[in-house]
């Protein structure tokens, strides 16, 4: 785990869940999620991306630093990721309606 490679007083002087955890993460998961389309994703695929990045939040270490970086995932990577795609002139909101 990359938070016990630290010492408290070290994360707090580095800013562990503002600063360096996000700068290591956010690079990755849009990495992972570049190529695809979150509008066209099947459910699986979305699941093991959740359970993924979940796992990745419970390592960082006490519940509010987890808490962090879900925020952190959720505002500046998924959100802008799925409203790229919404308002991509690919995607017509009245064709591709999945019928539910």
């Amino acid at each position: 785990k990359l938070y016990d490679n630290f010492s408290k007083e070290e994360r707090k002087s580095l800013n562990f869940e503002s600063t360096l955890v996000p700068s290591i993460v956010q690079p990755v998961i849009e990495a992972v999620i570049s190529s695809l389309n979150p509008l066209a994703i099947e459910l699986t695929w979305m699941d093991h991306l959740a359970i993924g990045m979940d796992k990745l939040c419970i390592a960082v270490g006490s519940d509010s630093e987890a808490y962090s970086l879900r925020e952190m995932i959720f505002t500046d990577i998924i959100v802008p990721w799925i409203s790229t795609s919404m308002n991509s002139s690919k995607w017509d909101p009245v064709v591709n309606v999945e019928v539910g």
